[in-house]
C-alpha cells in the first residue's frame, strides 16, 4: 500500500510539470531525412487588382517630377502612413491587365513576373527619357494569420517573398494549444482554395504553398483540448490537492 501510494504520488507530480513536447515540435521527420532540401522561389505573377509603386530615376529634375506625380502628391499629403500612402498614389492594375502611367499611357502588365512588369515599363519610358531607371515595387503584398497564434492580425511584406515559417515567426509562433496542421486559405483573382500544412512533416517545405502568396490567409486550429476547455483547467492545482492528500494519508498510515 505504501509503496502504491508513493508510485501514484510520484506520477501525479510528474505529470503535473510536464507538456506533449512531441505536439509542440514541428519538422519531426528532419532527422530521418537529412539536413539539406532544396526549394525554389516563385515569382509572383501579376494580376487584376494588384496595386503597383512606380518610380522613375533620372537626372533631369523636372522629367521626374512629371513621372512621378504620384509620389509627389503623397509626400505632400501631411498625416498620410506609408502605406495608405503608396495604396492612395500607386497604380492599380485594371480588368484589362492595364496600369496607365503618366506621359507613357497604358501598359500591359498583367501576368508578368515583376521582372518582367519592370522591364515592360522601362521600354516605355525609353521612349521619352535616356538614362532613365524605373523602380518597380509591389504595395499590396499582405497576408493575415488568425487563430491560435501569440500576434494575430494582417501584416505588410516589404520583401519580395515570404514562406509560411516566416509568417508565424511574424505572428510570435503557434500557442501551446496551436494544431500543427494548418490551414492555407488562398484567394485568387475568382476564387478561393483551401489547402491543408502539415507542419509536422518537412514535406510542405518543397510543395507549391510553402511561400505564401499576396493576399493569403494562415489559420492556426486550437487542439481538442482547447475546445474541450481544458485549456484554462487548474491541472497543476488539483494535482497538487491530490498528491499532498496521498502524501498525509501515506504518513497516518505509516503511525
Amino acid at each position: 500500500m505504501r509503496l502504491f501510494t508513493f508510485l501514484f504520488a510520484s506520477i501525479l507530480m510528474v505529470l503535473s510539470s510536464c507538456t506533449p513536447h512531441r505536439e509542440m515540435v514541428i519538422l519531426q521527420d528532419i532527422a530521418n531525412q537529412g539536413n539539406q532540401i532544396s526549394i525554389n522561389t516563385p515569382d509572383h505573377i501579376l494580376r487584376t487588382g494588384d496595386i503597383l509603386h512606380v518610380r522613375v530615376l533620372t537626372i533631369d529634375q523636372e522629367s521626374r517630377e512629371l513621372f512621378n506625380v504620384n509620389a509627389m502628391q503623397m509626400g505632400m499629403g501631411g498625416g498620410i502612413s506609408p502605406n495608405a500612402g503608396f495604396f492612395i498614389t500607386g497604380f492599380t492594375i485594371d480588368d484589362q491587365g492595364f496600369i496607365e502611367l503618366p506621359i507613357a499611357g497604358k501598359v500591359s502588365v498583367r501576368g508578368l513576373t515583376m521582372t518582367q512588369a519592370r522591364e515592360a515599363l522601362q521600354q516605355s519610358i525609353d521612349q521619352y527619357l535616356v538614362d532613365a531607371t524605373v523602380n518597380l515595387k509591389l504595395v499590396n503584398f499582405t497576408i493575415s494569420i488568425l487563430g491560435e497564434v501569440n500576434n494575430p492580425g494582417m501584416f505588410y511584406i516589404y520583401e519580395n517573398s515570404i514562406t509560411i515559417l516566416d509568417a508565424l515567426s511574424m505572428a510570435r509562433d503557434m500557442t501551446d494549444f496551436g494544431n500543427r496542421n494548418i490551414t492555407l486559405v488562398r484567394r485568387n483573382e475568382d476564387k478561393v482554395t483551401f489547402h491543408s500544412i502539415d507542419l509536422n512533416s518537412r514535406d510542405f517545405m518543397t510543395s507549391e504553398f510553402f511561400f505564401m502568396q499576396p493576399g493569403d490567409l494562415l489559420y492556426v486550429e486550437p487542439k481538442p483540448i482547447k475546445r474541450l476547455g481544458f485549456a484554462q483547467f487548474p491541472f497543476s492545482v488539483v494535482f497538487s490537492a491530490i498528491t499532498t492528500a496521498l502524501v498525509v494519508i501515506n504518513f497516518l498510515d505509516r503511525n
